[in-house]
């Protein structure tokens, strides 16, 4: 089954991450930060960015950098699930 990730700043709407694959992406960051819903901030940049630098496909970290520049333009932000 298929799922789809997104993140949301606290306090506004969701935005979709178009990931390669989701629930690949779903199980690296419950890996890194634990269960859904994450809340991510400031102090998970680095483990995010790492995270992305570590992927053989550039678009793979494209999609993990998304989430650094979310959390650099918002502060915090929320991760959800939808399946």
């Amino acid at each position: 089954m298929s799922a789809n990730i997104y993140w949301t700043p606290v306090n506004h709407k969701h935005i979709n991450i178009p990931t390669w694959s989701p629930s690949s992406y779903k199980a690296t960051l419950e890996r890194a930060f634990g269960s859904f819903p994450l809340i991510l901030g400031n102090n998970s940049i680095p483990i995010i960015a790492g995270i992305a630098a570590a992927q053989e496909d550039k678009r793979q970290g494209d999609c993990f950098m998304e989430l650094v520049e979310a959390i650099e333009r918002h502060g915090e932000i929320m991760l959800e699930v939808e399946y």
